[in-house]
């Protein structure tokens, strides 16, 4: 497991190219450039030799600061969470003007024009990547879909209704029927990046490289870990303590988007 510091920097470092630099950071979360750079690159404490890590307070400071769910800084980057060059800005963030002013004449002709053509949402609006399938049955490969589309919503609708921060989400399309009476085949779903088991609800599950949508329920007393459809099937249930060895946690569902044939 990664050690909680280097977890933290990690997330700091993402945040900070969401905000386009460190000074923009550090002012939003009203923390000082030089304490968010001590934290980024654990300098050394001169009176103690020991690097100046984040503290668990701190951390759970900068979460309530920036709407992030608690726990969201204890989170190692999972493999829905873009890398820095393919972040997702929020509304009136100068981070795509940062990353164009960056590459300048680096970009082919052809792909600077499509870039230009692809206007960013209307202002109050977020755009949400629809990043591949998940299955509500047995499983699908999460290569045989690509990006395929994107969806502008409400930054005050995510913030308030689905109460994430809007720059963190994932939406993924759903495929098949398991889950029937809560997830339909061919629904939206809003996904918030996650590693480890939070509570009991729906989530996003990787298990022999294939992509699920299933509800994660614990039983308490003896740490049994059970994976439930709504089609009538059986659960499959595991030791908590033995998740890791079977399947990867993606992400939480949130929410989700249905479409009705009328």
């Amino acid at each position: 497991m990664q050690p909680i510091d280097e977890t933290y920097r990690a997330r700091l470092r993402l945040l900070i190219e969401q905000h386009g630099t460190q000074v923009a950071f550090a002012v939003r979360i009203g923390k000082t450039p030089a304490q968010v750079a001590q934290w980024v690159n654990a300098s050394t404490d001169s009176k103690t030799g020991k690097p100046r890590n984040m503290s668990r307070q701190a951390a759970r400071e900068i979460e309530k600061t920036l709407g992030l769910p608690e726990g969201w800084m204890d989170q190692p980057i999972s493999a829905f969470e873009p890398p820095s060059s393919t972040v997702i800005p929020l509304v009136g963030d100068r981070t795509v003007a940062h990353r164009m002013s960056q590459l300048g004449d680096k970009i082919p002709p052809e792909e600077g024009e499509e870039s230009m053509h692809k206007m960013p949402p209307a202002h109050g609006y977020v755009r949400l990547p629809i990043l591949a399938e998940a299955a509500a049955g047995a499983g699908r490969d999460p290569t045989a879909a690509e990006l395929i589309d994107h969806v502008d919503v409400a930054e005050e609708w995510v913030r308030q209704t689905l109460r994430a921060n809007p720059n963190m989400l994932r939406v993924l399309t759903a495929r098949g029927h398991s889950m029937t009476g809560q997830i339909e085949d061919g629904d939206a779903m809003f996904v918030a990046p996650c590693t480890d088991f939070i509570d009991d609800g729906l989530y996003v599950i990787s298990v022999g490289g294939l992509l699920r949508v299933k509800r994660l329920r614990l039983r308490v007393l003896d740490q049994i870990l059970s994976i439930e459809s709504n089609d009538g099937s059986a659960p499959e249930t595991l030791h908590l303590a033995q998740a890791d060895d079977t399947l990867r946690i993606c992400g939480r569902v949130i929410g989700a988007w249905s479409l009705k044939k009328l």
